[in-house]
């Protein structure tokens, strides 16, 4: 049982599992398309996957009835937002629908779940996937007097 939230481990392990993604047999991102945090040119990193923490955090302390509210166990929950974003154009688009989403589609499915979205970045179009993954655990914190 962990003693201490450890969120940034979290993310690298979320981004570890996505680098191993399997389409067709192969890894379906680069090591360097996978990323903590937002790229801010994606045009480079396509197909990418970002993934970063939010959009909810909740904690609580659980204390036995009637004690001081110091130490006891840990609830932490935390939400850690994926995207997955592939190239989308008019010369592309049914490769895009028809063969590429649906095999990251079942392949993250496999691993998370995720729905497909449209986003425009950089003035451009593209094909995404976005997922919140919440992440649960509970630690005991000893507070000594």
């Amino acid at each position: 049982m962990p003693n201490a939230p450890n969120s940034a481990a979290v993310l690298q392990q979320i981004k570890t599992m996505a680098q191993g993604v399997q389409v067709g047999g192969s890894n379906f991102f680069q090591t360097a398309n996978c990323k903590v945090g937002r790229f801010k040119d994606v045009r480079d990193n396509l197909p990418a996957f970002e993934v970063v923490l939010g959009p909810r955090d909740a904690t609580k302390r659980q204390t036995a009835g009637g004690a001081p509210v110091v130490g006891g166990r840990i609830d932490d929950s935390q939400d850690y937002t994926f995207d997955v974003t592939l190239a989308y154009s008019d010369a592309d688009s049914e490769t895009v629908e028809s063969t590429t989403l649906p095999s990251i589609r079942d392949a993250l499915t496999e691993m998370f779940h995720a729905s497909a979205n449209y986003l425009m970045r950089g003035g451009e179009i593209y094909r995404m996937y976005r997922n919140v993954l919440r992440v649960q655990y509970q630690y005991n914190v000893l507070m000594v007097p």
